[in-house]
């Protein structure tokens, strides 16, 4: 029997972006038997309306709407779980919806590798616009003072993005610190993006979830974040219960970035604003989980 393969997509605001991720699936993606759950975050700007109205005959796309925005891991998953009610597959992918899949065998890839040789987690190649491969995100687990590294990190940052010091900063030193970051990880990810890895943390923009996984799980996410640092939570917990992390490199996706949350905030200031509260809470909530484990 045909394995079901079900795609969720987290929505807000960016239409051409949830729009072009859904159809790359549709026009590219060769395989019967996958259905594809857009979750809308809440969005209150006429968006998903164009969702529904744009594949209202599509009986493969099932689109939710969630009554506030619930964030990142709420938010997915919500899809997951109607689609473990709903449509009971075999695998969940979490897709972001500023992501496309151009390649045939995307599906039949990843099911055939998990029949060869069996995964609970499984994440893609990720290209970025920049031709950085971002799998995986890190080869090993964040330890407890690399998570106060990060705590102290976000705080300084917001404190100086609050009396309007950082944005200044930000003019002079980001576009220096980008090139050389951007140097950096392509000389680093040179070849390593080219090799099959196990458990390491995963890229958050696309994540496969085998059924081994989730099926007896309340959550396939840690539900107290909003956003950022959930690769390093899903890390923790897979660690914590013995489950596998698999980089495969044989599928891959491309990744835009950033799309709902530069739509949402014009002003550099008020997104950096935004991104520093809500890592330094997840990174807090990280701490705690590590602590209550130690």
């Amino acid at each position: 029997m045909m394995k079901k393969f079900v795609f969720v997509i987290l929505h807000y605001k960016t239409f051409y972006d949830t729009i072009q991720c859904i159809e790359s699936i549709l026009k590219n993606v060769i395989y019967d038997n996958y259905d594809i759950v857009v979750v809308d975050n809440c969005s209150a700007n006429g968006s998903v309306e164009k969702i529904k109205e744009k594949f209202y005959h599509n009986t493969k796309i099932h689109v939710l709407v969630n009554s506030s925005n619930t964030g990142y891991a709420k938010g997915n998953n919500v899809g997951c779980e109607y689609a473990t009610i709903n449509l009971n597959p075999d695998f969940l992918c979490v897709l972001n919806n500023d992501t496309t899949i151009d390649q045939q065998d995307f599906i039949t890839k990843i099911i055939k590798k998990h029949e060869d040789d069996p995964f609970d987690i499984l994440g893609p190649d990720i290209i970025s616009m920049d031709g950085i491969h971002q799998n995986p995100l890190r080869h090993k687990q964040l330890n407890i003072e690399d998570v106060n590294k990060r705590i102290s990190h976000y705080k300084s940052f917001l404190l100086l993005n609050r009396m309007y010091i950082e944005e200044l900063l930000t003019k002079i030193i980001r576009p220096i610190k980008r090139k050389l970051t951007l140097k950096k990880t392509k000389e680093h990810k040179k070849e390593k993006y080219k090799q099959e890895q196990r458990n390491i943390v995963l890229h958050g923009s696309c994540l496969v979830f085998a059924k081994s996984y989730f099926e007896n799980k309340k959550h396939v996410f840690f539900d107290k974040t909003f956003m950022y640092a959930e690769e390093y939570i899903l890390a923790f917990f897979a660690e914590k219960d013995n489950c596998s992390l698999l980089y495969y490199p044989e599928v891959s996706i491309k990744h835009k970035e950033c799309g709902s949350t530069q739509i949402s905030f014009h002003k550099d200031s008020k997104k950096r604003n935004f991104e520093y509260t809500n890592a330094l809470k997840s990174y807090k909530e990280l701490k705690k989980l590590m602590k209550s484990c130690s």
